[in-house]
Protein backbone atom coordinates (compact mmCIF):
# COMPACT_ATOMS: atom_id res chain seq x y z
CA UNK A 1 0.00 0.00 0.00
CA UNK A 2 1.49 3.40 -1.09
CA UNK A 3 1.35 6.24 1.13
CA UNK A 4 -0.76 9.36 0.33
CA UNK A 5 1.38 12.44 -0.31
CA UNK A 6 1.72 14.75 2.73
CA UNK A 7 -0.20 18.01 3.32
CA UNK A 8 2.27 21.59 3.57
CA UNK A 9 1.48 20.81 7.29
CA UNK A 10 2.73 17.48 7.70
CA UNK A 11 0.04 15.71 8.86
CA UNK A 12 -1.30 13.69 6.02
CA UNK A 13 -4.65 13.95 6.33
CA UNK A 14 -5.64 11.25 4.26
CA UNK A 15 -3.00 8.68 5.96
CA UNK A 16 -4.86 9.44 9.08
CA UNK A 17 -8.38 8.82 7.17
CA UNK A 18 -7.21 5.40 5.68
CA UNK A 19 -6.58 4.42 9.17
CA UNK A 20 -9.66 5.55 10.79
CA UNK A 21 -10.75 1.56 12.05
CA UNK A 22 -7.26 1.80 13.59
CA UNK A 23 -8.05 5.16 15.45
CA UNK A 24 -11.40 4.35 16.59
CA UNK A 25 -10.08 0.66 17.71
CA UNK A 26 -7.96 3.05 19.90
CA UNK A 27 -10.45 5.37 21.24
CA UNK A 28 -12.82 2.57 22.04
CA UNK A 29 -9.80 0.25 24.27
CA UNK A 30 -8.98 3.59 26.01
CA UNK A 31 -12.88 4.41 26.47
CA UNK A 32 -13.81 0.93 28.29
CA UNK A 33 -10.02 0.79 29.97
CA UNK A 34 -10.92 4.53 31.55
CA UNK A 35 -14.45 2.81 32.96
CA UNK A 36 -12.96 -0.07 33.73
CA UNK A 37 -10.79 1.58 35.99
CA UNK A 38 -13.63 3.56 37.78
CA UNK A 39 -15.81 0.71 38.49
CA UNK A 40 -13.01 -0.87 40.00
CA UNK A 41 -12.18 1.95 42.30
CA UNK A 42 -15.91 2.44 43.32
CA UNK A 43 -15.47 -1.20 44.11
CA UNK A 44 -12.77 -0.74 46.28
CA UNK A 45 -13.54 2.52 48.31
CA UNK A 46 -17.17 0.13 49.23
CA UNK A 47 -15.29 -3.70 50.32
CA UNK A 48 -12.28 -2.07 52.11
CA UNK A 49 -14.46 -0.28 54.81
CA UNK A 50 -16.76 -3.49 54.99
CA UNK A 51 -14.24 -5.48 55.76
CA UNK A 52 -12.94 -3.73 58.10
CA UNK A 53 -16.41 -3.69 59.92
CA UNK A 54 -16.30 -7.58 59.17
CA UNK A 55 -13.03 -7.83 60.26
CA UNK A 56 -13.59 -5.18 63.59
CA UNK A 57 -16.76 -7.11 64.67
CA UNK A 58 -15.09 -10.49 64.76
CA UNK A 59 -12.18 -9.62 66.38
CA UNK A 60 -13.95 -6.91 69.30
CA UNK A 61 -17.30 -9.03 69.45
CA UNK A 62 -15.94 -12.87 69.31
CA UNK A 63 -12.30 -12.64 70.67
CA UNK A 64 -12.46 -9.82 73.32
CA UNK A 65 -15.97 -10.65 74.25
CA UNK A 66 -16.88 -6.66 74.38
CA UNK A 67 -20.41 -5.53 73.68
Amino acid sequence: MSMPPRTPSGLGLAALWCRRDLWAALIVRDVRLRHRQTLLGMAWALLRPAAALAVFTLVFGRVARMP
